[in-house]
């Protein structure tokens, strides 16, 4: 039996990268998609025949009743999307970040546990090849211990050529959201632990921070610098 997707959200990220995914996936089937902007939807439209496509999320939730929603709108939705999947009976695949407040985060991993529901926030850079290799030969001891790690992601401009979001501070963006979410996750697995301090400098520009250098400290007096 295939288990029945839907996709909240329809920008770039999900044209080009879920959508893709899923389709290679036999036993996943995306039947629906949710996007409030009608541009995006036809984009969905001619992607995706044969799917339904929505303008509200809870119209979709109730008329399709899937088993996961892949949510990949703006930053600033997903928490709502979140709730709203979650207390619908789904399961959730979010894009980073998963929210962008603390409380919101406890709160949502609260309902998961509760609703006895996956919540899992796309972790996709941990399955670059490149980044597969350098785990592999950390974990193996080959190197001996890991005592620095440095993650420089250095742009001209936000990701993502649909991506206003990255440039609006009311949807959540800046480079700790759009790039600082993948840099921390990386650090953690590649250094193998969780970080026992951590400090920042960061630069704004039109109340988005645009420049951000980071510190972690691990046990054992490691450190990453992101």
């Amino acid at each position: 039996m295939k288990l029945r997707g839907a996709i909240s959200g329809f920008g770039e990220v999900a044209a080009r990268g879920h959508l893709p995914g899923w389709l290679t996936r036999e036993g996943v089937g995306i039947v629906a998609i949710h996007e409030p902007i009608a541009a995006r939807r036809e984009v969905a439209m001619r992607m995706l025949k044969g799917a339904r496509i929505y303008d509200d999320l809870g119209l979709m939730l109730d008329g399709e009743s899937p088993d996961f929603v892949d949510i990949a709108s703006p930053p600033a939705l997903h928490a709502n999307a979140i709730r709203t999947a979650l207390e619908s009976g789904a399961h959730v695949l979010c894009e980073k970040p998963l929210c962008l407040d603390l409380a919101e985060f406890d709160a949502l991993t609260k309902l998961a546990a509760e609703r006895a529901r996956i919540l899992m926030c796309v972790h996709n850079w941990k399955h670059a090849p490149a980044l597969a290799v350098m785990r592999d030969a950390l974990a193996s001891g080959r190197l001996g211990t890991s005592r620095f790690l440095s993650i420089d992601r250095m742009r001209t401009e936000p990701a993502g050529g649909a991506g206003k979001w990255r440039s609006e501070t009311a949807s959540g963006g800046g480079i700790l959201i759009d790039h600082g979410w993948h840099a921390f996750y990386l650090a953690q697995w590649l250094m193998g632990d969780a970080p026992q301090t951590v400090s920042a400098a960061l630069s704004h520009q039109d109340g988005l921070d645009d420049m951000a250098d980071i510190r972690l400290m691990f046990p054992g007096d490691r450190v990453a610098r992101i």
